[in-house]
């Protein structure tokens, strides 16, 4: 099962028989569409409109794996392809841009015209690893770069190349396991393999947080931003989720943060120096934790509109919709069925 959040707040679910979509709030099915022999293995919706994107999994003639076909719910036939040759990992969509992964590249497309901007060359990237902001204006574009453990953030405007190199940095010493970036595009936050610690960037002059999810190592399925960027909700297979508060005073007077200059090398690498790590002694840790009935883990997350509500998707088809009590550290949950038998 495919599941992905979208900006204006819908649930996109890929099946093996089609497709989904899903309204947050409230919780209710708007489109339930599906094809005979044709798994579905990525689906994005532009905006609220009825223009999907479609890629099917590898044994699915209709919708190849290796193409992106532009969708029409509403007549149900293809409005165009993009085929990229190689068999496409992940997509993101907005009204200005089309960002499409494959095993080793990151390939921005014109939405507009379907016509190529640029490509970036990254490190294996099985699962389509990339984040997308979705405020108007300046696209932030963070992504693996070609060295483990390295990412990549890259500004773009309009339908133009970016005008400056995209900024490359150590986020981990493995590989990169999950990405996300705040909705205005200033903030990034990267999750290694090993899924113990989360690191925060500023986008623009680099300073870094390091979280603290867990001791044990932990798969990061998915990370996301409150709209505000004063929280950060990290989902992973440990069965908890992880609320962190960005905006701590009591973290920014233990040393949770830092301010100086950072130093770039010859090639704009950032480079975390011995001297910089000593900053990162005081590790803060999630001031929520959330455990979901059911037993799962794996969700994929968003918040709501305000910094107070959560959603999750979980890969064993429940939908949570979790309400936020940040004076007392505690939560409510309310759970839904994702009903994929039609």
């Amino acid at each position: 099962m495919y599941l992905s959040f979208t900006a204006e707040k819908l649930l996109c679910v890929g099946t093996k028989n089609g497709y989904c979509i899903y309204n947050l709030k409230p919780f209710e099915s708007l489109v339930k569409t599906g094809f005979l022999d044709s798994s579905i293995g990525i689906i994005e919706v532009l905006d609220r409109s009825n223009m999907l994107c479609l890629v099917g999994e590898k044994d699915c003639s209709r919708f190849p794996s290796n193409q992106v076909t532009f969708w029409s719910d509403e007549g149900m036939y293809s409005i165009g392809e993009i085929a990229v040759g190689k068999e496409i990992t992940g997509v993101k969509l907005r009204k200005d841009f089309i960002f499409l992964a494959t095993l080793e590249r990151i390939s921005v497309f014109n939405f507009a015209y379907l016509s190529p901007v640029i490509d970036y060359d990254t490190y294996d990237n099985p699962t389509g690893l990339m984040a997308v902001s979705s405020s108007v204006g300046y696209v932030t574009l963070v992504y693996p770069d070609t060295e483990q453990g390295w990412i990549r953030i890259s500004q773009l405007s309009g339908s133009a190349k970016p005008e400056e190199k995209p900024i490359r940095l150590r986020a981990h010493d493995g590989p990169i396991a999950c990405l996300a970036v705040s909705n205005c595009g200033a903030y990034v936050a990267t999750a290694s393999l090993k899924g113990t610690i989360i690191r925060i960037f500023n986008a623009k002059s680099l300073k870094l947080r390091e979280l603290r999810r867990g001791t044990d190592d932990a798969n990061i399925s998915s990370m996301a931003f409150s709209p505000s960027a004063s929280y950060l909700c990290v989902c992973s297979d440990s069965k908890t989720i992880h609320i962190f508060d960005l905006l701590s005073e009591d973290s920014k007077q233990k040393g949770a943060s830092w301010d100086t200059k950072d130093e770039f090398d010859k090639e704009g690498e950032v480079l975390l120096s011995a001297a910089k790590k000593k900053f990162f002694h005081f590790l803060e840790r999630s001031i929520i934790k959330i455990t979901l009935p059911n037993d799962d883990n794996n969700c994929k997350c968003i918040f709501g509109d305000d910094n107070s509500t959560l959603f999750l998707a979980s890969p064993t088809g429940y939908f949570y919709t979790i309400t936020l009590d940040y004076k007392k550290n505690k939560y409510t949950i309310s759970t839904k069925r994702i009903d994929l038998d039609d």
